[in-house]
C-alpha cells in the first residue's frame, strides 16, 4: 500500500511538473519581427543638388540608427519582416503634432516571414524639411491595434496624446535588446518577397510580449 501512495505520489508530481514546465514555455513565448528603416541620401553637393540628384548614380543608402541625422530631401524606405501573421502601424510625428501614416488599404496586414517595405519597394518617404526633428514609430504586433485607430480617426493629433499611448504599449511590452545581424535566429520556412537586397541581412531581430515598438528620431538638416 505503501508503495502504491508513493507511485501515485510520484504521478501527480512529474505532472504538476509537466504543467508547470508548459505554462512556464507559454510565458517565455515571444513576439519577434526584423524592423528597420534604410536612408536614401543624394551625394551631390548643395549647390547642384537640383539637377544632380535626378540621376540614381548620385544615390547611396544606409541603415538608420535609432538617433539619427537627416537631410530635407532624404528619403526612407521602412523595412518589417515578422515571425507570424502581423498588423503593422507607423506614426510620424514632431514637437507638435503625431499622423498615422495612410499604408493603404489592408497595407498593414503582413503574413509570416514575409517582407513588407513601406511605402513599397520602389519609393519612399521624402523629408521634407519643414521640422527639426521628425520621429518615426513602427509598431509590429500580433494583433490588430484599434486604439490606435481609434486615436487618429479624426487625422492629425496633439503629440502628447500619441506619447501617452505610445507609453503605455512600451510599459506593457518591454522590448528585448534586438540581436545583432550575425545572431538573428532563422525563421521556419522561406523567405517570401523579392530578398535580394543586401539591406535585408543588416536587420536585427526585435522581440516583445506581444508587439513590438520601434522608435526613430532624426534631426534633420534643412
Amino acid at each position: 500500500m505503501n508503495n502504491l501512495i508513493f507511485i501515485l505520489g510520484l504521478l501527480a508530481s512529474n505532472f504538476l511538473f509537466s504543467i508547470g514546465s508548459i505554462s512556464n514555455a507559454e510565458s517565455l513565448k515571444l513576439f519577434r519581427a526584423s524592423i528597420g528603416i534604410q536612408i536614401h541620401y543624394c551625394t551631390a553637393q548643395k549647390s547642384d543638388r537640383l539637377r544632380l540628384c535626378k540621376k540614381t548614380s548620385n544615390w547611396q543608402s544606409r541603415k538608420a540608427k535609432a538617433n539619427d541625422r537627416l537631410k530635407s530631401g532624404d528619403q526612407l524606405s521602412i523595412y518589417v519582416i515578422p515571425e507570424e501573421n502581423s498588423f503593422v502601424y507607423i506614426v510620424n510625428s514632431n514637437a507638435k503634432t503625431a499622423s498615422l501614416i495612410d499604408l493603404g488599404d489592408n497595407q498593414n496586414n503582413v503574413l509570416a516571414h514575409s517582407l513588407r517595405v513601406f511605402p513599397s519597394f520602389i519609393e519612399g518617404y521624402e523629408v521634407d524639411g519643414n521640422e527639426d526633428v521628425e520621429l518615426f514609430s513602427i509598431i509590429c504586433s500580433s494583433k490588430d491595434l484599434p486604439r490606435i485607430n481609434q486615436l487618429f480617426s479624426g487625422g492629425t493629433v496633439a503629440v502628447e496624446k500619441w506619447r501617452a499611448l505610445e507609453k503605455k504599449f512600451i510599459d506593457d511590452n518591454p522590448l528585448i535588446t534586438p540581436s545583432k545581424p550575425e545572431e538573428q535566429l532563422q525563421f521556419g520556412g522561406s523567405l517570401r518577397g523579392p530578398d535580394t537586397n543586401p539591406f535585408i541581412k543588416t536587420l536585427s531581430i526585435s522581440s516583445g510580449k506581444a508587439l513590438i515598438v520601434r522608435r526613430y528620431q532624426f534631426d534633420v538638416k534643412k
